[in-house]
């Protein structure tokens, strides 16, 4: 099994399962604790105001990441965020898909 992440030198956004739902995570690896697999990492300040969590290692088992983005560093990340943002606002609400039924 080889040492060097997949995700060395990068910045991943996890989205995971609630309750821990994701971050932004740097000097990302895969960590094993028991017989389970962890993504560890230092969270990133995504520049949405002070976060005193940012600088933390935080720990999301691999079977509940629901999807990564990897950037190659913060800034690139917070601009796709900013980015993502604007697109929102600019399209307004989604529309739900749900179904009524009288």
């Amino acid at each position: 099994m080889s040492d060097e992440s997949p995700f060395a030198d990068r910045v991943v956004a996890v989205w995971a399962r609630d309750p821990a739902q994701g971050g932004v995570l740097e000097g990302v690896h895969i960590q094993h604790l028991g017989a389970r697999a962890f993504l560890v990492g230092k969270l990133a300040d995504e520049g949405r105001g002070p976060d005193p969590r940012a600088g933390a290692t935080f720990w999301f088992a691999v079977d509940d990441v629901l999807m990564l983005t990897v950037y190659p560093d913060v800034q690139s990340a917070r601009a796709a965020f900013a980015a993502q943002g604007k697109q929102a606002i600019q399209d307004g609400p989604k529309p739900s898909r749900w179904q009524w039924r009288s």
